[in-house]
Order: C-alpha cells, then sequence, then structure tokens
C-alpha cells in the first residue's frame, strides 16, 4: 500500500489547532484524494483500458484529518504488487508520487488560510 509518512506528527499538531482549520484540511485531504484518484484512473486506462472501465476508485474520508484512495478491481492487489507468475504493473503507487507536491500545496493552503493557527473555534 502505498503510504505518506509523517501522518501521525501531522495529526498531532492539527489536534491542537482549532475546528475551522481541521475542517479546511479535512477538505483539502480530500481534494488531495480525488487527485491521487484521478491520476490512478488515468495510468490504469493507458495500461489497460478494459481494466479502468470495471475499476471503482474512490476516496473515502476517515475522520476529520484523514482520506483513503480505494480501489476495488479484481486482482488490483496482483497487478499493484506483481505475483510469483506476473510482473508489478503498478498504478497507484506511481499516481501518489506523481501528485504528492500538489496534494501537499492544498493541505499547506488550507493551513496558511488560517486568520491564526491558534485558532479556538
Amino acid at each position: 500500500m502505498a503510504g505518506v509518512t509523517g501522518v501521525d506528527r501531522i495529526g498531532a499538531r492539527l489536534a491542537r489547532l482549532g475546528r475551522g482549520v481541521r475542517a479546511r484540511v479535512g477538505r483539502a485531504l480530500q481534494q488531495a484524494g480525488a487527485l491521487v484518484a484521478e491520476e490512478a484512473r488515468a495510468r490504469l486506462a493507458a495500461e489497460s483500458p478494459d481494466a479502468a472501465a470495471e475499476a471503482a476508485i474512490a476516496v473515502i474520508r476517515r475522520g476529520d484529518q484523514a482520506a483513503e484512495v480505494v480501489v476495488t478491481l479484481p486482482g488490483a492487489e496482483a497487478r499493484e504488487f506483481g505475483t510469483s507468475r506476473s510482473a508489478a504493473k503498478p498504478f497507484l503507487r506511481p499516481a501518489v508520487e506523481a501528485k504528492r507536491a500538489e496534494a501537499s500545496g492544498l493541505v499547506a493552503r488550507a493551513v496558511r488560510s488560517t486568520p491564526s493557527t491558534q485558532e479556538t473555534e
């Protein structure tokens, strides 16, 4: 599974901020997930249009400080990571890497848009 490091540290900092900041960051995370999902779908379609048509790629909120990109496709894990009989054809991990900077920018803008980082709504 593709992951982002430092989430616990960021989550702890967000917990100290006001609800308004957390809400804006939550929306930014949802948007960031949508960017990754769109990129993953495009990469999957380039490699296998039939698989892309069959796949369900969604962004799921996990509380106010996390979002996950979830792929529902038979054989998605084998495609992403490979098996003993077939090479990996990753589409989700490269999508995360391709959109990492843009996603980070969304979150940074959400935090900077706060009048004060000591907000206590």
